[in-house]
């Protein structure tokens, strides 16, 4: 980084926590990693030297801006997972009017997707070892540059019974932090009528389509090429590591509805983050020891 562009960032940035909407308005991917890097050498640094297997995979996400890992949720975890999930309703974030429903008895007509509240994720058996796998952890950090901050927990409902896509539904760049990657585990089997998340693989990298909105299928196959874009289908544990500042969407279901599971490993703090630590006492013992493993990653969710 130039020392005038550095001198810049440390102006925009200043001593408080300005640092979610200053880097909203730099768009320009060679400069966003420019800033991330110096902002990483502040972090503290990986503990421990990467394996062979991390690199070529922290490679491949730095690349194409994904890399499918191999399942980390055995069967019997994720049964567990959607049955903590399913004691809990979800809200349709685009239409809170509509209030809290069961979303195993279907959702509202107008409902595309719905989300369940922080506290059942935050509960939810299994999702801070997760969030905390040694292998997963170590292609975030490597392609980070520095130890990440799990920054949002969150799980959803996609639902069928809509022919055209809104909001998230439409290609769009995710914009939360200078750099960040997101975990994505499917909870149901998606398969390419069951609302598949499709990615365009390198746009994480390429100067097209910057303004933060929407854009249509064929505003990005004019950019990119029509067959750019790469669906990601599969059984229930699928799971896959992802620049979303990629242009990148979730189909509308078409057979069945689809849930996900979701880890945000960012530099910092996210503003839709929780607002003050939970209460570490409260978990279960293996997510105690996932926390108590990596407290500096952890730390905007729990307190020790």
């Amino acid at each position: 980084m130039s020392r005038r562009l550095l001198a810049h960032v440390r102006r925009l940035l200043g001593p408080g926590g300005r640092s979610f909407y200053v880097q909203r308005l730099v768009r320009d991917p060679r400069r966003r990693r420019a800033i991330a890097r110096w902002l990483a050498q502040r972090r503290p640094r990986p503990s421990a030297a990467p394996s062979s297997a991390v690199i070529d995979a922290a490679t491949a996400l730095e690349r194409d801006g994904f890399h499918v890992l191999a399942p980390p949720l055995s069967s019997a975890q994720l049964d567990e997972i959607t049955a903590h999930l399913a004691r809990f309703r979800c809200r349709d974030p685009y239409r809170p009017a509509l209030g809290s429903f069961d979303p195993t008895d279907g959702a509202p007509p107008p409902t595309h997707v719905a989300f369940y509240e922080p506290e059942a994720v935050i509960a939810c058996p299994h999702v801070f070892a997760l969030a905390n796998d040694r292998f997963i952890l170590g292609v975030v950090e490597r392609a980070l540059g520095c130890k990440p901050t799990v920054g949002y927990l969150t799980a959803w409902w996609s639902f069928t019974g809509h022919d055209v896509g809104e909001q998230a539904e439409l290609f769009h760049r995710d914009v939360d932090d200078w750099r960040f990657f997101k975990l994505f585990v499917y909870l149901t089997d998606v398969d390419e009528a069951a609302g598949p998340h499709a990615f365009v693989p390198g746009s994480q990298a390429v100067a097209k389509l910057l303004r933060i909105g929407r854009y249509s299928d064929d505003q990005v196959a004019a950019a990119f090429s029509a067959d750019a874009v790469h669906h990601f289908t599969g059984p229930r544990g699928t799971a896959f590591l992802e620049d979303t500042f990629g242009l990148h969407r979730g189909l509308p279901p078409r057979s069945r509805n689809r849930l996900v599971l979701q880890v945000v490993y960012s530099l910092g703090a996210l503003p839709y983050g929780p607002p003050t630590p939970s209460n570490a006492g409260a978990l279960t013992p293996d997510a105690r020891d996932s926390v108590a493993s990596e407290p500096y990653v952890n730390r905007i969710y729990l307190r020790a």
